[in-house]
């Protein structure tokens, strides 16, 4: 096709452009030849915005990494989830996220589905040390905004309690009240094992909040057929009388 006059940077349809759909494919050896036929590293389009979050999200290292040697911006926002940082975070692939930081991505960049990348790897299940790689590269644990709201209740989201303490050693809000789960407590209502509940409520999380997509943290229970925490909230005082 190119040789016979395709436009190698055509634009268009869900991937955005033919760089980005053999990225997020993990097709090496296509990546590297529209490269050679000059491709635009960085041109913008379709689901995942550009070539290299695409690459982040769908986990290829060495497409990340030749992507990277013809000068991708690593911090190129645009498409789902803003930045290629905050995709490789949700997606719980810690090597590239280590690559995209070594080559100067900013932890903190606010964009896309999650807000932050740390908010991203928060709400992934058993994403321990995505979360630990970007605190130590200096993630602000405060910052709040995207879908889930907080890195609370993004751990609350992805059952993460292993990194809970950490957050709040770090100064996470565990209070947060915005995101979808109005804050984290309701989304550990349907969302954390007990113990992440539990440590919500030792450290004085208020039971009673109304917000977020089922009002109450007792409504979220219900509606995950989960009988203990419901229990647990209706000893709490929790209002079983509430409408909304």
């Amino acid at each position: 096709l190119i040789n016979h006059g395709a436009d190698v940077n055509v634009k268009g349809g869900q991937y955005g452009t033919p760089l980005q759909a053999a990225a997020y494919a993990a097709d090496i050896d296509t990546v590297k030849l529209l490269l050679k036929k000059h491709a635009k590293v960085d041109l913008t389009g379709g689901e995942y915005g550009c070539a290299l979050q695409a690459a982040a999200i769908s986990g290829n290292v060495d497409v990340v990494k030749e992507l990277l040697d013809y000068k991708a911006d690593v911090d190129n926002p645009a498409g789902k989830f803003g930045f290629p940082l905050q995709a490789a975070a949700v997606a719980g692939h810690l090597e590239i996220l280590q690559i995209l930081l070594d080559h100067g991505a900013k932890p903190n960049n606010e964009g896309g589905l999650h807000g932050f990348a740390l908010l991203a790897a928060a709400s992934r299940k058993d994403n321990g040390k995505c979360v630990e790689l970007l605190l130590e590269r200096r993630a602000n644990v405060a910052l709040e905004g995207g879908l889930l709201g907080s890195v609370v209740q993004a751990a609350a989201y992805g059952n993460n309690f292993s990194i809970l303490e950490k957050l709040i050693e770090r100064g996470a809000n565990i209070h947060a009240k915005n995101g979808k789960y109005g804050h984290a407590l309701q989304a550990a209502a349907l969302k954390a094992e007990v113990d992440f509940f539990d440590a919500l409520v030792v450290k004085g999380v208020d039971v009673g909040y109304r917000g977020g997509k089922y009002d109450t943290a007792l409504q979220a229970a219900a509606y995950a057929d989960r009988l203990d925490l419901v229990e647990k909230l209706i000893n709490l005082n929790a209002d079983f009388r509430i409408k909304g």
